[in-house]
């Protein structure tokens, strides 16, 4: 079945200042709707590019009860996002996250939402990127040190899994003060949350958690152990504070606990930390994992890669001050986020009545943007689909808004300057050292959707480099 059996085009204006002759077509309904959502529930990806390919810049379809509008365009994005950013609060998926996870930064709103945003920008500052780039560039050492035992012993490491621990230990060294590393099990934790969010989204019938359905039982045992282990480290800090040992040094939970004074509660206090490590982590542990996968299949890429690594850092780890200098570094990172933006999809809903591209957009209708099929939108980018890491050599695509890996507005990244320096730094550390390849039998690649883009089940070898 194809999406035409279900999916309604708009009739898109030549001028997005002009008004249709007529509203936007309503959604199908019945069969047609529940076809449209298994569709959706099965291949996310392959949905919104479908969506984007066969209807054009801005689709309609329903969920039970409310409009949801698809819009691929730059133009739109930008005024949902940025310029009309006031008229929207957080939409469908990350509404339903927050009834797991709790009030944080990424799914609160109003007046809490920027309360919490400016108690966290003064950790985010460019003063303590040089602080930052040193722990990233440690962890990553005692990354490469850790894989480069387990190879002894095993074939393939799992990417996903080696680039998560990595980054939790960053995360564990900066933003969160303490042996995130260690923890096994907490990205499984984090996919089982966001699966039930997302299902949630699209479903009919939305239940209840309460109901020990085999979904819910996964996602509240998931749940039980995120919750455990963010309490743990509060407390633990607690008592760092009371017994007058060294602080976090104004790292994020220790800004979170100063402020509040003792007033917020273990649950506001649970919904950052867990905020923090699903943002700090997943999404960069994402980004490497990607990275290796794009390197492997792109050999002349790794080569010029490489080459400039000899070059700058001729075998010395690198610095913050190198970071100017790794261009070509840089532009596969920004390529890569390109084609796999950790956060695939935007989702807002209307607070009030709206026009986007000159459609109406009715009070309470969410409105989706997806920087995944932004990226590949064929007037903005040539060759969409490969990998070119020297398109952002000119410095990306000539309207802003058709690369938001980060996001758009008031409501981008927060940490985003930190992200593109820790996942710069991690390859260039990395790199140097060793390479990772596909086993020849291995399976194609599957991109896991969920709140954030990572691959499946991403296996790799481990070889050391020798330096040209």
């Amino acid at each position: 079945m194809t999406l035409g059996l279900w999916l309604r085009r708009l009739p898109f204006p030549l001028s997005p200042t002009s008004r249709p002759s007529r509203a936007a077509v309503p959604g199908p309904r019945g069969l047609h709707l529940l076809a449209g959502l298994r569709a959706m529930r099965r291949d996310r990806l392959g949905f919104v590019l479908r969506a984007a390919e066969e209807y054009g810049d801005i689709a309609l379809f329903r969920l039970p009860g409310r409009p949801l509008f698809l819009v691929n365009h730059p133009a739109g994005a930008q005024h949902v996002l940025r310029d009309n950013a006031r008229g929207y609060v957080k939409g469908a998926g990350l509404i339903d996250a927050g009834l797991l996870l709790g009030k944080g930064l990424l799914t609160s709103e109003g007046a809490q939402w920027a309360a919490q945003r400016r108690l966290v920008h003064p950790v985010m500052t460019p003063g303590r990127m040089r602080q930052f780039a040193e722990q990233t560039v440690a962890a990553a050492t005692r990354a490469l040190d850790r894989w480069q035992e387990q190879a002894a012993g095993v074939t393939t490491l799992d990417i996903g899994e080696a680039m998560a621990g990595l980054t939790l230990d960053v995360l564990g060294h900066t933003l969160l003060r303490g042996p995130l590393a260690t923890q096994q099990g907490l990205a499984e934790c984090f996919d089982e949350v966001q699966r039930w969010a997302l299902q949630r989204m699209a479903a009919l019938v939305r239940l209840p958690l309460r109901l020990p359905t085999p979904a819910n039982r996964r996602t509240t045992h998931a749940l039980q152990k995120l919750r455990a282990f963010a309490d743990a480290l509060i407390e633990f800090r607690r008592h760092e504070r009371l017994d007058g040992s060294p602080g976090g040094d104004g790292d994020t939970l220790d800004a979170l606990l100063l402020a509040s004074g003792g007033a917020a509660t273990g649950v506001e206090l649970r919904a950052e930390v867990l905020t923090l490590l699903l943002a700090g982590h997943e999404t960069t542990a994402a980004a490497l994992a990607w990275v290796w996968h794009l390197l492997a299949h792109n050999p002349a890429a790794r080569d010029r890669l490489e080459a400039e690594l000899d070059g700058v850092l001729a075998g010395r780890a690198p610095g913050f001050d190198d970071v100017p200098q790794l261009a070509y570094t840089k532009m596969v990172v920004q390529e890569t986020l390109r084609l796999y933006p950790p956060v695939w999809m935007l989702s807002r809903r209307a607070l009030a009545a709206d026009e986007v591209l000159g459609h109406r957009v009715p009070s309470g209708a969410d409105v989706l943007v997806s920087p995944y099929s932004l990226h590949r939108h064929p007037r903005y980018w040539e060759e969409p689909d490969e990998f070119r890491p020297e398109r952002f050599a000119a410095g990306g695509p000539p309207y802003p808004a058709a690369y938001m890996p980060f996001g758009l507005g008031p409501r981008a990244c927060l940490g985003s300057a930190f992200g593109l320096l820790e996942v710069v730094l991690a390859v260039a550390t990395v790199a140097q050292a060793c390479r990772f390849d596909r086993p020849p039998s291995a399976p194609q690649t599957q991109a896991l959707a969920l709140l954030t883009l990572k691959p499946l089940h991403l296996e790799m070898v481990l070889s050391r480099r020798c330096r040209r």
